[in-house]
């Protein structure tokens, strides 16, 4: 069944459901879209449908309906500015559909005034969620994006220090851990992942593992390291998750050590809510598997000594499974080239920003997104 069919039942079946408690209005202007539509023989939009489902089955509470416009398609109309945004914005590895939808869903988080605008130096939301996502997604430095744009000097990190501390804050809605029957359907997902070897792996539910930032130069009152070559210093960010088969990402914890020790990825662990859970599912005798260097931890399934009897065999069906976690790192830092560069100068911005790029990336996935999807 394809994603348009699919679609089309659970919003059918919602209906059908939310029928007696929602405004009498509501179906009124479904009704009213698709008969414009109809009338203009245009493709219909989902957009306003599925901005309304997001928000009602997240936030709990009626939403809006905004009629759609009609875009501009003539660039006489438009500035410069706005001409050189809009081929910017092409440049992104996501569709315009979904940037217009994220619009739609900032905009209805209700923290995104006039005046918070404002105090940013720009003029719309439409600028404000350009500039946030050509900032995370090219590897274009803050000073160079501001220079095209002619932006004040530092706008960009002032729009990824406030945006992100909004979206982050949200972060339950997007990221979260999966309940009995997701856990029973992941174990299966995980029984019939075969694509790094045909190994039988039982009672898998998740991959676990731990990647590392660098924060140059080093951040005040944490800890500072040499670069390899040793001509710098820098912050090691590690950044924990967890995910499904499809990289869906269970679990996101960012930590900012200030003492050596602290970069372990043991220690990390030890900080991470993702423990407390997991001991919480102690009877269910269901496991995520690790890397080596998260070995003797309960409730992990990590790679045996070689010594040890049908070790290797273990190790490779261990692997098998685990690698859908480098597999989802490698494609986050692909889309999100601001990981390999990151401005921000204080740890509380970085953890927002690194958890916004978590939830952006489960979005994206969410939506199906073809471009962010591309292999």
């Amino acid at each position: 069944m394809n994603r348009q069919v699919k679609r089309e039942l659970i919003i059918k079946n919602a209906l059908e459901v939310l029928q007696n408690v929602l405004p009498t209005n509501i179906m009124e202007n479904f009704e009213r879209l698709d008969e414009e539509d109809e009338n203009s023989g245009e493709t219909p939009d989902d957009l306003d449908e599925d901005r309304f489902f997001y928000e009602y089955l997240t936030a709990q509470q009626t939403p809006k309906i905004i009629p759609k416009t009609k875009p501009v398609d003539n660039n006489d109309s438009l500035t410069y500015f706005e001409i050189v945004e809009q081929e910017m914005m092409l440049s992104l590895p996501i569709t315009k559909y979904n940037i217009e939808l994220l619009k739609l869903i900032l905009e209805d988080f209700g923290e995104i005034t006039a005046s918070f605008i404002a105090s940013l130096n720009l003029q719309t939301i439409n600028q404000l969620t350009n500039i946030l996502l050509y900032a995370l997604m090219t590897g274009e430095s803050s000073e160079k994006t501001e220079e095209t744009l002619c932006l004040e000097t530092g706008t960009v990190n002032k729009v990824l220090g406030a945006i992100c501390e909004i979206i982050a804050d949200k972060k339950d809605a997007f990221i979260h851990w999966p309940n009995a029957k997701e856990i029973r359907q992941n174990v299966r997902h995980f029984e019939r992942y075969d694509e790094y070897g045909q190994y039988e792996f039982y009672n898998v539910f998740g991959a676990i593992g731990t990647m590392e930032f660098q924060a140059k130069p080093p951040l005040p009152n944490y800890l500072s390291v040499p670069t390899t070559h040793g001509n710098s210093t820098y912050t090691p960010i590690k950044w924990q998750c967890s995910c499904d088969v499809s990289g869906f990402l269970q679990s996101s914890s960012v930590t900012v050590p200030k003492k050596e020790n602290e970069t372990k990825n043991s220690y990390v662990f030890e900080m991470n809510p993702v423990k407390s859970k997991l001991e919480a599912m102690k009877e269910e005798e269901v496991y995520l598997v690790a890397d080596e260097t998260l070995t003797l931890i309960p409730f992990l399934l990590t790679p045996h000594e070689k010594l040890l009897l049908y070790a290797e065999q273990h190790n490779r069906a261990l692997e098998s499974k685990r690698k859908v976690i480098d597999k989802t790192f490698d494609k986050i830092l692909s889309r999100f080239s601001i990981l390999r560069r990151i401005e921000l100068r204080d740890a509380h911005s970085i953890r927002n920003l690194i958890e916004t790029v978590g939830i952006l990336h489960n979005f994206f996935l969410i939506q199906g997104d073809q471009l962010y999807n591309l292999d």
